[in-house]
């Protein structure tokens, strides 16, 4: 699963000075015969899909942990 390599990743990424991951969220339109042939985001009333959202908080509070930890190593604890 893309998330699950994302998230595994994150330790390397930091590693190597990366401070930004941008996550985008699109439906997909797989066009005709089957316009549902692609994959969505949001599900048929507009909401965001359930199991997508779980797995984008999911890589959210890793990166946020791991950019803390990271920050907090290098430049000492911060107070404010």
């Amino acid at each position: 699963m893309l998330t699950e390599r994302c998230v595994l990743s994150l330790d390397n990424m930091i590693a190597h000075g990366l401070n930004l991951l941008d996550v985008c969220l699109q439906a997909a339109n797989g066009g005709l015969p089957n316009i549902q042939a692609g994959g969505n985001t949001f599900g048929e009333p507009g909401g965001l899909d359930p199991g997508l959202a779980r797995r984008l908080e999911w890589l959210v509070r890793e990166s946020a942990g791991r950019w803390a930890y990271a920050r907090h190593v290098k430049d000492g604890p911060s107070f404010t």
